[in-house]
């Protein structure tokens, strides 16, 4: 058996029923002795296969973790090199931005990471934050890092997700990464 015969006989089937002559979608109508006879035409990998009706599709979720990298149609996956890159920049970087968030480490720190229209606004985040907290100091300093998940925007933008922990809460992150020449700089960012 061919391969490509192979998957024609494992790939899902569907299964369409039409209604006889004279009935309608529901049965209301049909033979008067009560029989609701239809004619069943099967489809295999687009094909039709001529043995009779074929089981019903699994319309239920793989329970199998998706493994492959999140790409979006028409894009180019990310070389190996990028992604090593960004999975072990993504963590760094997630941290040092909670620590300029919460005052502990200066803004400058993570300037030739983040584009100027955005260390502008983190920079002034901190002003206002430094100001606020003179009243009320306190420390809060981030523990741990989740592990980054990557999904490719384009061929040159990518999101990634993770969890920073301080020690006063968990901070879900979301930043937006874009390649500009062979540097990647943040470009947004989101955190809950």
């Amino acid at each position: 058996m061919t391969t490509a015969a192979a998957h024609l006989t494992t790939a899902p089937s569907l299964t369409l029923v039409r209604p006889r002559r004279g009935q309608t979608d529901d049965g209301s109508k049909g033979p008067a002795d009560g029989s609701a006879d239809t004619s069943v035409l099967s489809l295999a990998g687009g094909r039709p296969t001529g043995d009779g009706p074929a089981a019903p599709v699994d319309a239920r979720p793989s329970t199998e973790p998706d493994r492959a990298p999140h790409v979006r149609p028409g894009t180019r996956p990310l070389s190996a090199d990028d992604r090593v890159l960004l999975q072990s920049m993504a963590p760094a970087l997630a941290t040092a931005l909670v620590e300029v968030l919460v005052g502990a480490r200066a803004p400058v720190s993570i300037e030739k990471w983040v584009q100027a229209p955005l260390f502008d606004r983190i920079t002034e985040h901190t002003r206002v934050r430094r100001s606020l907290s003179q009243s009320n100091p306190h420390t809060d300093r981030p523990l741990t890092t989740s592990t980054a998940r990557i999904c490719e925007v384009s061929d040159s933008v990518v999101e990634i997700a993770l969890v920073v922990t301080t020690m006063r809460r968990p901070r879900a992150l979301a930043l937006r990464l874009t390649r500009r020449r062979s540097r990647w700089k943040l470009t947004e960012f989101l955190s809950i």
